[in-house]
């Protein structure tokens, strides 16, 4: 949704975009979306990656050889796709956008120098990779924001761009509550999976409203009992402006996800933010980050000492 409304908001043509869509992961989110973009531009790529190197790499390296570019937008700062299509040096202008809370946290890999490993950064070498995260922040002419009061990973010449611009707000009658899924083994971890799924399905049979559970887009495949599950090809922020169109107020429960920090200001959405033991940091920097910038929740839930 930011790469579109950089696209709007600079009055490009098509016939001056090129747009590469890369991903680990296939399904209808990421379908849907990529069609939406490629309707935007002349040349458009699904580069959908097994990450078996070095085939991927050099297949890609390939692709940013035919193409035709002078200004790069991205989001991805230590992306092998990114390194090397900069690499190439056809640009003459860079700017970057977010990728979620990773520009936000100062835990993620986005706030170290390389944001990358010694192994990844000799093999990309061997591609004639010459970029860092580093290099990035300093030739980058501008960063496309939804969190304009947020200190940024990436860079302080910020562009506050919003996501929410032209979606209508109706609202119907009463309130629904939604749970907010998140990729669990990043989360988490892998052997707490089953821990934070069995918590999160008690927080669902206590609570009174009409309850929904939204995926993340490259989350786990769970069965979440006694929830109605909202997976469409939508994401979650479009999912719920839906759903303000038919309850009068919509009680967002998360673990200070992107998606509640994203709606905050938003009429009719209550934000119920969710801690549990054993959270990686990034969790926590975000419930941090949220209350520096003054998001206040409607309630913060400890679902180890309150659903035990």
């Amino acid at each position: 949704m930011i790469a579109a409304r950089i696209i709007e908001s600079n009055s490009l043509v098509a016939e001056d975009c090129i747009l590469f869509f890369y991903s680990g992961v296939r399904n209808k989110k990421y379908d849907h979306y990529y069609r939406l973009l490629s309707e935007r531009c002349a040349q458009s790529v699904f580069y959908y990656c097994d990450f078996k190197f070095p085939g991927y790499v050099a297949k890609a390296k390939k692709i940013f050889s035919a193409m035709d570019y002078s200004t790069v937008y991205l989001a991805s700062v230590n992306s092998v796709f990114a390194l090397l299509a900069l690499s190439l040096k056809k640009h003459r202008n860079l700017y970057t956008f977010d990728d979620g809370t990773a520009n936000l946290s100062p835990s993620s890999s986005y706030a170290e120098t390389s944001g990358l490993s010694i192994k990844k950064y000799l093999a990309l070498k061997l591609f004639g990779n010459t970029y860092s995260i580093q290099r990035i922040r300093q030739e980058s002419l501008g960063h496309y924001t939804i969190y304009p009061d947020f200190p940024n990973n990436i860079s302080s010449h910020l562009i506050p761009i919003s996501i929410f611009q032209g979606m209508p707000y109706a609202p119907g009658a009463g309130t629904c509550a939604v749970i907010l899924g998140t990729v669990f083994r990043e989360a988490f971890g892998a052997d707490s999976i089953a821990r934070v799924i069995n918590k999160m399905e008690k927080l669902s049979a206590s609570l009174a409203e009409e309850v929904y559970y939204v995926p993340h887009p490259r989350g786990e495949t769970l069965d979440m009992k006694n929830l109605k599950i909202l997976d469409s090809e939508k994401i979650a922020e479009e999912i719920i402006s839906d759903l303000l169109l038919k309850y009068e107020s919509v009680d967002l429960y998360g673990f200070c996800s992107s998606v509640q920090i994203n709606m905050a200001h938003l009429p009719g959405i209550r934000n119920i933010f969710l801690t549990i033991s054993g959270a990686k940091p990034h969790v926590w920097d975000m419930l941090d980050l949220a209350k520096r910038a003054g998001i206040s929740p409607k309630s913060v839930i400890d679902l180890d000492v309150q659903l035990q």
